[in-house]
């Protein structure tokens, strides 16, 4: 049996006056997977679709479902539609009848069952969409979200093992948008394998768990929504922007915040970031490199400034080196954080007592130190003067923009 509930192999298709839309796509809808169809209006997306239930017919090329090519007999086409079902962008093309309960019985009755069994599928249908209190209601009372949802209750009357939404969320608030997607979770959560299209690449970022990008009827490429989207080419070339998460993560990252994996949703990043701040403290030292000379008050003044900042309780351990000389005082005390367990060094250069004109030596010493503990992350922070405030002053450095040391 194949992996792939949904197929296209070559399929070219032409509306009336030589309007070529499908260019000889091919791709596979994986079983169980949360598929997005993702590009700009006018990609091709909905021709695609109304070739999945065989609304249309390819010109050319081949249609499969469940591994079996689709036929365009009547009979073929009436058991392909029980299987697979599609809810049209616009629900005004899609809802005719009267009433809430005549629209939504209008499939199961057109199977010629038993009343009984059509009206126990409409409850079952308007309860999964939680409007069952409208299904009396006439269809023109009804608002835009309401109509979307009753065109969902639409197809689920029919039981489709497959439901395909075109542009689900268009025309939606923010807040019912996010209903809806919910909506289409728990229909996944029961079952059901969920098509998409949209040209929101947020959606399709945080949702999908395989996307597909075309643009004039061809596809331009195909997988994880974390591959698709560090694709800065196949975005370019498809007209569409990065998530405004991954936005996010790379400011973050440009400000020294580094993780093992990309955020796919808000809450998810929330998380990494808490995970991420706790590993900080445990693993993480921050090294105040100081110029200047180890006079007695200096130095005094120094390690105060040290003790403050282990008491924050922002990092695992802060440590002193001055440099002076050959810089021993860096590589030592390196070396005593690395053997304590530190894995990440932020290093901030105070230039307390004397000029910065060593700064360019800096990064210089760093390489060194770095070449001899490459498992070690090391990163400088921009050079600070005295301050009164100088504790909070290293600690706002220290968060700021970092320059890996590589």
């Amino acid at each position: 049996m194949s992996d792939y509930i949904l197929e296209m192999k070559d399929v070219v298709f032409e509306y009336p006056g030589g309007i070529r839309a499908l260019k000889g796509i091919s791709l596979a809808i994986e079983k169980g997977k949360k598929s997005v169809i993702l590009g700009p209006n006018g990609a091709g997306k909905s021709t695609l679709f109304l070739h999945f239930n065989g609304i249309l017919k390819p010109k050319s090329g081949r249609v499969f479902y469940q591994g079996e090519e689709i036929r365009y007999s009547r009979t073929s086409l009436i058991n392909l539609r029980k299987n697979v079902g599609i809810v049209f962008q616009d629900p005004e093309t899609q809802l005719f009848a009267g009433s809430v309960f005549q629209e939504v019985s209008f499939g199961p009755m057109n199977l010629h069952l038993p009343l009984p069994e059509v009206e126990k599928k409409v409850e079952e249908s308007l309860k999964a969409m939680g409007i069952e209190k409208l299904k009396e209601r006439p269809i023109h009372f009804l608002s835009y979200g309401q109509k979307k949802r009753v065109s969902i209750a639409d197809v689920l009357a029919m039981e489709p093992d497959v439901l395909i939404f075109d542009e689900p969320t268009a025309y939606l608030d923010p807040k019912h948008a996010e209903k809806i997607m919910d909506i289409l979770d728990e229909l996944h959560a029961r079952g059901k394998q969920i098509i998409l299209s949209t040209h929101d690449v947020n959606i399709a970022y945080s949702w999908a768990d395989y996307v597909f990008v075309i643009k004039d009827g061809m596809v331009l490429g195909n997988g994880t929504p974390q591959e698709i989207f560090q694709d800065n080419k196949i975005l370019e070339e498809a007209d569409l922007k990065k998530p405004f998460l991954l936005d996010i993560y790379d400011v973050l990252r440009e400000k020294g915040f580094f993780f093992d994996r990309l955020p796919r949703n808000i809450c998810d990043l929330r998380n990494i970031c808490d995970l991420r701040r706790d590993e900080m403290v445990m693993n993480s030292a921050l090294l105040i490199l100081v110029h200047g000379s180890r006079a007695e008050g200096s130095q005094k003044m120094v390690f105060e400034i040290a003790e403050k900042l282990k008491r924050k309780g922002e990092y695992q351990d802060v440590e002193v080196a001055y440099l002076q000389f050959n810089h021993p005082d860096l590589a030592e005390s390196v070396e005593r954080l690395v053997e304590n367990g530190i894995a990440e060094i932020i290093t901030v250069p105070a230039f307390l007592f004397q000029g910065i004109h060593v700064i360019k030596d800096i990064p210089m010493e760093l390489k060194k130190v770095k070449d001899r503990y490459p498992k070690v992350r090391i990163a400088l922070a921009n050079p600070i003067g005295y301050d009164d405030r100088i504790c909070d002053v290293i600690s706002d450095r220290a968060k700021g923009r970092l320059i890996e040391i590589c």
